[in-house]
């Protein structure tokens, strides 16, 4: 799996979220840049005759959206030291206990194609951490209004 799929994965996981993951095929992939070109969701099928239970019937709602702040405030809690995941890609990378260091940051730039200076680490962990909170986005996370 992806870096970023893992980063995904432990957010959306986590037991703070509103809603478990849709499936991932349910999804669109992780680094496509719109979802103007996914197909579009086959509708439900209508339930059996006779049958006198809608609930059953699967749901053709939006998926559900989840609470990014507090699934990664929960993370954060569950590591014993002060992370600011809303500003360090550091912190949030260790905030969903994942390896942060300069090399992983590099596999992350790499993975999300960072054209920028990678010896510039300030402006690359900027730009990582921009690009990272979009990806959450559009994978159904809904971010605070600071961000």
């Amino acid at each position: 799996m992806s870096l970023l799929g893992e980063i995904i994965e432990a957010i959306f996981a986590h037991p703070s979220a509103s809603q478990p993951p849709a499936p991932s095929q349910n999804r669109p992939p992780l680094n496509h840049p719109s979802r103007d070109d996914a197909p579009a969701p086959t509708p439900p099928s209508p339930p059996p005759a006779g049958s006198s239970s809608p609930s059953t019937a699967p749901s053709s709602g939006p998926a559900p959206v989840v609470d990014i702040d507090a699934v990664m405030t929960a993370l954060a809690g569950e590591r014993g030291e002060k992370l600011d995941w809303k500003h360090s890609v550091v912190d949030l990378l260790k905030a969903v206990g994942l390896d942060s260091s300069r090399s992983a940051r590099l596999r992350l730039a790499e993975e999300l194609h960072y054209a920028g200076d990678r010896h510039d680490s300030a402006a690359m962990n900027e730009w990582l951490h921009d690009a990272v909170l979009k990806a959450i986005v559009d994978n159904g996370g809904k971010l605070p209004a600071d961000l």
